[in-house]
């Protein structure tokens, strides 16, 4: 995580050295969409790297929101079974729709037990 005052932080995958970001692409007939990883950050893009925090008071989660889509951080719940991927694996995806509250909410670890 790599991030500045305001709670918006470049997401970096610690195994592959990679950035989160959402994509241009949508699912053909959902409001969600793709979020992939990349070794760089594309300068001319680089607000779909760009993720808000926001914390919930009330049960200590949190919401993440692309700065460029202004959509959250989600799961899906029904495509990675449907792909025959099972239930370890999940896509994640953005999508702006809030209807099942829980898949936007993330628990979120931080190294040297640095607090948002």
């Amino acid at each position: 995580v790599e991030g500045n005052e305001n709670n918006t932080f470049y997401l970096r995958n610690i195994k592959y050295d990679e950035y989160l970001y959402a994509s241009k692409l949508k699912l053909f007939f959902l409001s969600s969409r793709y979020v992939y990883t990349t070794e760089t950050i594309d300068s001319v893009y680089h607000e779909s790297y760009l993720w808000r925090v926001e914390k919930d008071e009330n049960n200590g989660l949190y919401k993440i929101r692309n700065e460029k889509y202004k959509e959250y951080l989600t799961v899906g719940e029904f495509w990675g079974r449907l792909f025959g991927h099972g239930i370890e694996r999940r896509r994640v995806y953005t999508d702006n729709l809030i209807y099942n509250k829980r898949i936007f909410n993330w628990k979120l670890k931080c190294k040297n037990n640095f607090d948002l």
